[in-house]
């Protein structure tokens, strides 16, 4: 998404270096990054790990606050909103229902998915009045919007690797690293592994022109009845003029939940909305234009 010790990389490196001059045909090992724990040693181990670690997965509810840092047009400095009060469900692998109070309005911000679709509303004016919304089978990565149903999805521990997908893996000095591929062999996605306890600490997304577009970074983990929940999450979005807009949740409670009213994860009515557009692929297809 390496283990040799300094010492002994040091002594290859002299052992090569010598026998280079005699046969001019040895060149020394390039040195392993040293990690405080030791991790996995290929893709197939990372990913079955992960895999696990999502197969302990069950429906929840949880609650928690949240802060919403975005820049507006024409305006130098970040506007900061505070979300009071913040409640999730979520039904693996990919039912999940996000409502944040903004403006004094309990469902401000409307996140959610389920089998088929997913959607993005916010209508206080204070956050746009916007709806965005498309179906997963004509989406190939979802996470144009600022508060992307399926990065929320994955920071709730649904990998989403499938056995068509290309992935590598490689050491780093803070943990494993998974890499996924897009169909052109570009980088999609970079997955960065705690090793001492192997959970995802971050996920990088890359756009199309392979530029940096989204960081989730994770923490706090949270042990819940043999699940594991990350009670702090940070989504960064990178701006094509290199600001950046930030969303921070904070779970506060998290309890498991027997069985969830299927209602919960149903795409809302458009109605009341000043814009609204469908996300198909890479493009934004304007369906209501504000008046």
């Amino acid at each position: 998404m390496m283990t040799n010790p300094k010492g002994f990389s040091v002594l290859l490196f002299l052992l090569c270096s010598a026998v280079a001059v005699i046969l001019a045909g040895c060149a020394p090992e390039k040195p392993q990054p040293l990690r405080q724990c030791p991790g996995k040693d290929s893709t197939e181990q990372a990913l079955a790990a992960l895999q696990t670690s999502a197969s302990q997965l069950r429906p929840f509810v949880a609650y928690g606050d949240g802060r919403v840092s975005f820049y507006e047009e024409k305006n130098e400095k970040p506007r900061n909103e505070k979300i009071p009060t913040i409640k999730l469900w979520f039904e693996p692998p990919g039912n999940m229902r996000f409502w944040g109070d903004v403006a004094f309005n309990p469902r401000g911000l409307d996140v959610g998915s389920n089998e088929r679709e997913f959607w993005l509303a916010a209508k206080p004016k204070e956050i746009g009045n916007i709806y965005i919304w498309g179906l997963w089978s004509k989406q190939t990565d979802a996470t144009e919007m600022m508060l992307s149903p399926r990065v929320l999805l994955q920071a709730l521990g649904v990998l989403d690797a499938r056995d068509d997908q290309v992935w590598s893996f490689s050491p780093d000095k803070s943990g494993d690293v998974l890499t996924l591929y897009n169909s052109d062999g570009h980088i999609a996605r970079k997955v960065h592994i705690d090793n001492c306890q192997y959970r995802i600490s971050s996920i990088d997304y890359y756009n199309q022109k392979q530029e940096l577009a989204t960081t989730l970074q994770l923490g706090d983990y949270r042990d819940i009845d043999g699940m594991f929940v990350p009670a702090g999450m940070t989504i960064i979005n990178h701006n094509y003029d290199g600001t950046e807009d930030t969303f921070e949740i904070r779970l506060k409670s998290v309890k498991p939940a027997d069985k969830i009213k299927k209602g919960v994860f149903e795409r809302p009515d458009t109605k009341g909305f000043e814009e609204v557009d469908q996300l198909i692929g890479d493009r934004i297809i304007r369906l209501k234009q504000p008046q």
